[in-house]
């Protein structure tokens, strides 16, 4: 982003008028006018940009993503903003009646040398809108689309009005920024100048390597180092024609240059082993074969190369002529499509069934979703870091309320994962996930006694059938087998679909595409901390006598002592499953707090505190309504047996989440385990003639030894 000089500076290079300069500078200043949604179609989320240093919205991952990464690799954008601040345009409608209202365009975008609003539509859109709104929407002979009175508008201010559409964009290029992100994102430059060297020297040995070759070649350099040296332009691939996820059609070079003419050679129906490796060095007076003739290569410019042939003759080729038709027909139509369907790919299989069909199938799922939380969104992104040490690129979400939370959006941002929440009412977008599922379910659970399928049959069960007479699943233990299931069954199985297991792919593609080890995360208590839930702004003020206040409860550190810390907004955090305790950002490490009431709060989870909460208010709505829970009132209530009578229930449910937790974080007891073990055993035993599932119960005791990876 510019800082205030180079902001100054750069409105007096375009000579903005003083309310141009205020207009850009509330833009720069406001936070997005609105929240984007998805709507009924369209994939919305948050971009990470390391550009601008915080997260960007777009309400389209087909027409707005791609857009947000050609501005955040474009060297030209110096800064973007999304949903910036609505302005009135005025226009007559087909009717003729005037209408006018306020609008908010997707972008504004600040260039070197220009700045103005982008407004975002795919090309149907556009046609549509141009028949319905003849006045506000036009094309031109360049055939771009315009916006006269937007434009208008814009003009006023020295600004200027842009369409975006998505057939400007370039979905080779698209899936290949994608690709490179990881590597885009790695702060330092940790390659081995010899190893740089030593790819370098393959490339020249062999001029347009496909990627395969050069990653089998180069053996002794890691896959990671190539790609990263394809983003820092220290080797060339043509980003805008090659799919590097299509190693073996990806050709690689030394640089531009030599890829525009190696592309030059190709279009002239030259082979590759009829060029020379000297040409490649594009050094003139080299020799260069071509469809049979000797040539030299006399001068090198910006835009021509000039050959001379061993008769004298002189021929000028012009790169830019061969760069555009390097990008014409270098990828198939059929290949182009499917590369701007991979999310689409899910619908092919649903459109096989009847609406009604879907209807249904939707329906159901929607009746038995269960609704998980931020704490649930907390242990999955742990046991992602504890298994892999990384988090996903891109986590794709439905529209549940914890993953819109700032706790969830501002934790990926943070990481700088791309978020995407899937269209409204679409359970089946996340097609890939379902059908795990469903596997699941069918291969485990629908064999453990106490599931529910009989209940699909209700006039067929019987008291002896009955699942909620036939549970005997504590939570931690049905944990402990389901990782069993999932890390060494279901992984370690050849999959139909990749003709190997799951395990083999994920280490096949590591191996491939790179370990991106600059992006690991290390699982320690910094990380522990940073899942936790944290205020609704994300800090809090700290009282010089009573430490930081989290949901009505202080927490004191020694370190609120310090009068420069005092008064103050510091970076908190609380443990949702101990409420005793928070933690505060203070000189760049994270501080452990203590409640002022941290006998009765340890251990007591937040859902108790808000039962404790309620049940306090409830006793006390008869004196006064507007009763505020004091901190002090809640500890004295906690101690009664009231409370516990209140609170049990609860506590039971948090017990069984902690054991849950205990085999996440590999410090649980094993011998709980082992006594629970023992208990399904015996429990499978007496119930082996009158229960039909209990038979797939088996103990398994190699699951303690392997305790502590799960």
């Amino acid at each position: 982003m510019l800082t205030p000089d180079e902001f100054d500076s750069w409105c007096s290079r375009q000579n903005l008028s003083l309310l141009g300069r205020k207009t850009l500078a509330d833009i720069r200043s406001k936070e997005p006018a609105r929240r984007v949604g998805g709507g009924r179609k369209n994939v919305s989320g948050f971009y990470p940009s390391k550009k601008m240093g915080q997260t960007i919205q777009f309400e389209s991952h087909k027409v707005e993503l791609p857009f947000i990464y050609s501005l955040e690799h474009d060297e030209d954008v110096l800064e973007f903003y999304d949903q910036p601040p609505a302005f009135k345009i005025n226009y007559q409608g087909a009717s003729g009646r005037n209408i006018g209202f306020f609008y908010t365009p997707d972008f504004f975008v600040i260039r070197t040398n220009s700045a103005g609003w982008v407004e975002c539509k795919t090309l149907s859109e556009l046609k549509s809108l141009i028949v319905k709104h003849p006045h506000r929407y036009s094309k031109g002979e360049d055939l771009k689309w315009y916006s006269p009175p937007a434009s208008e508008h814009a003009a006023q201010f020295g600004f200027d009005f842009h369409i975006q559409s998505d057939d400007q964009i370039n979905w080779v290029l698209y899936r290949n920024i994608t690709f490179l992100e990881d590597y885009y994102r790695n702060h330092v430059d940790s390659i081995d100048p010899n190893q740089t060297q030593l790819i370098k020297a393959i490339i020249q040995e062999q001029p347009g390597i496909t990627l395969r070759e050069l990653l089998y070649k180069a053996n002794k350099v890691s896959a990671d180092e190539i790609y990263q040296l394809i983003a820092t332009e220290k080797i060339y691939v043509d980003l805008k024609a090659s799919l590097l996820v299509e190693p073996e059609r990806c050709r690689v070079f030394c640089d531009q240059l030599s890829g525009t003419t190696y592309n030059l050679m190709i279009s002239s129906h030259t082979t590759v082993d009829s060029i020379s490796s000297p040409v490649i060095n594009l050094i003139p007076n080299t020799p260069i074969n071509w469809d049979g003739q000797s040539y030299n290569v006399v001068q090198i410019g910006h835009t021509e190369i000039t050959l001379r042939a061993t008769e004298g003759d002189f021929i000028d080729l012009p790169i830019s002529e061969f760069e555009s038709k390097t990008r014409q027909g270098k990828i198939t139509a059929s290949q182009l499509q499917q590369s701007n369907c991979n999310d689409d790919q899910i619908k092919s299989i649903l459109l096989r069934a009847s609406s009604k069909d879907l209807e249904e199938a939707n329906h159901r799922y929607r009746s038995i979703e269960p609704p998980p939380s931020y704490r649930s969104c907390m242990m999955v992104l742990r046991i992602c870091v504890m298994r892999h040490s990384r988090l996903p690129q891109i986590i794709v979400t439905d529209n549940g309320k914890e993953f819109h939370s700032n706790y969830f959006e501002s934790l990926l941002a943070l990481f700088e994962c791309t978020l995407k929440h899937r269209p409204p009412a679409a359970s089946r977008f996340s097609g890939i996930c379902e059908r795990l599922f469903g596997t699941a379910n069918t291969q485990l659970l629908y064999n453990l006694a106490g599931n529910t399928q009989i209940t699909k049959k209700i006039r067929l069960m019987t008291k002896s059938v009955n699942p909620k007479n036939l549970a005997v699943w504590t939570l931690g233990l049905l944990y402990l087998y389901l990782c069993e299931w999932a890390y060494s069954e279901y992984d370690t199985t050849e999959h139909p679909a990749l003709g190997i297991s799951p395990k083999q792919a994920f280490t096949s593609g590591i191996s491939q595409y790179g370990s991106r080890a600059h992006r690991l995360i290390p699982n320690d208590e910094t990380w522990r901390i940073l899942t936790l839930p944290t205020t609704q702004s994300g800090k809090v003020k700290v009282h010089p006598a009573k430490g930081i206040q989290i949901r009505g409860i202080h927490y004191w550190n020694s370190a609120f002592r310090d009068p420069l810390i005092q008064k103050t907004d510091v970076e908190a955090r609380y443990d949702p499953f101990d409420v005793g305790i928070a933690y505060a950002y203070i000189r760049g490490q994270w501080v452990k707090c203590i409640s002022e009431y941290y006998a009765m709060f340890k251990g007591r989870s937040e859902k108790e505190i808000w039962l404790a909460t309620a049940e306090l208010q409830k006793r006390n709505s008869n004196h006064d309504k507007q009763l505020t829970v004091r901190a002090k009132k809640l500890a004295e209530f906690l101690s009664t047996a009231e409370a516990e009578e209140v609170l049990l229930a609860q506590r039971l449910r948090d017990a069984q989440g902690k054991e849950v937790f205990q085999v996440i974080d590999g410090v649980g007891q094993k011998e709980s385990f082992l006594e629970q073990l023992n208990i399904a055993q015996e429990i499978n035993n007496n119930n082996s003639e009158s229960s039909p599932t209990s038979e797939n119960i088996a103990v398994k005791p190699h699951l303690l030894q392997s305790f502590d990876s799960y």
